[in-house]
């Protein structure tokens, strides 16, 4: 009986290593998806931004760079709210480095500049 039970230790081992590695690729595949917003500028002109605006930029572009292109965020549809979701859901990706206080930060700048981009529409 003791033999039975040192057979059948690990097979939820290799069950959760499995259901780890899954998890793991499924990340992966989501990185490497091309969106729409991709293909469009992977940059924001902020020379006429105010210099506090321009400093948040910096922070922006090196920590939402790290997974995707910049270009993802640059042309985004999001507004308003739905920013505080996305900064959240992506500061739990693995070695993102986005705070809740450098999240605050990159969403003012995106606040801001959508402001600016919606007000010359």
């Amino acid at each position: 009986m003791l033999q039975q039970c040192r057979r059948a230790a690990p097979l939820p081992l290799l069950l959760a290593v499995l259901a780890l590695a899954l998890v793991g690729q499924a990340q992966e595949d989501e990185e490497e998806k091309t969106f729409e917003a991709d293909s469009g500028p992977a940059a924001i002109d902020v020379s006429e931004y105010p210099d506090e605006m321009q400093q948040l930029y910096k922070l922006y572009a090196k920590k939402c760079s790290k997974c995707h292109t910049l270009a993802r965020s640059v042309n985004s549809e999001y507004r308003g709210e739905e920013w505080d979701r996305y900064i959240t859901r992506m500061s739990r990706k693995p070695d993102s480095g986005i705070s809740p206080k450098t999240g605050e930060k990159i969403r003012s700048f995106l606040m801001f500049h959508f402001e600016q981009v919606d007000g010359e529409e």
